[in-house]
């Protein structure tokens, strides 16, 4: 059986030198490169095969769930795997929604890492190796989801101009419709997202800061 490409992104060399060195005396597994930054690992893929990806989260100018939703649109073949600090449901939720096909916190014991590597390769979905709290957190984030789909066009770009601090005469102005149709465009959305007032929009807007960019 071929072993594994694996590669390693992660803008704290010292881990991933020292993952490397643990990965590369398995039998099954074989280290294709270590990146430090996301743009050199999604170059390297332009010309290079990897099976299996170990991807940080929080890395700057290029984080890991923009690099995992830019890869998979060249390179669907590739798994990924988060390996982050972050416990948090609204990281887990959020790399599931970008193609992640895998998620564990750092601490996370080396054969659950090994387990987790071979299993992705297999295309299963490895999430049921995280914290009981974690897992649960999760499920309730998503119970609570807000479905956008029932967000018309215009009223995406209405919320758009109002996260821009625009005022209702000038959204008016701008998409030449009158006061009261942007009012009533603003009363939907704030139905729709079940939200009462302002402070809930800027949560919203927070929450779900990807979906808004």
């Amino acid at each position: 059986m071929s072993k594994i490409k694996i590669a390693l992104v992660d803008d704290h060399s010292l881990f991933t030198e020292t993952l490397k060195n643990m990965l590369a005396n398995e039998d099954d597994f074989i280290i294709v490169g270590t990146f430090t930054t996301a743009s050199s690992f999604i170059n390297f893929v332009e010309k290079q095969r990897v099976d299996v990806c170990l991807m940080d989260l929080g890395m700057p100018h290029l984080n890991g769930f923009q690099a995992v939703e830019q890869t998979k649109k060249y390179n669907a073949y590739i798994k990924f795997i988060a390996l982050t600090m972050s416990s948090s449901a609204k990281s887990l939720n959020q790399a599931k929604s970008v193609g992640f096909d895998g998620y564990l916190i750092k601490n996370t014991s080396y054969n659950d890492l090994k387990t987790a590597i071979k299993r992705v390769s297999q295309g299963q979905k490895v999430y049921d190796l995280l914290p009981d709290d974690m897992k649960i957190s999760s499920e309730e984030s998503q119970e609570n989801k807000i479905d956008f789909s029932v967000v018309t066009k215009r009223e995406k770009e209405i919320l758009g101009l109002i996260l821009d601090s625009k005022t209702t005469e000038e959204i008016a102005a701008k998409l030449y419709i009158s006061e009261n149709t942007v009012k009533t465009h603003r009363k939907n959305i704030f139905r729709k997202l079940k939200i009462k007032n302002s402070a809930g929009l800027l949560h919203i807007a927070e929450e779900y800061d990807l979906w808004l960019r």
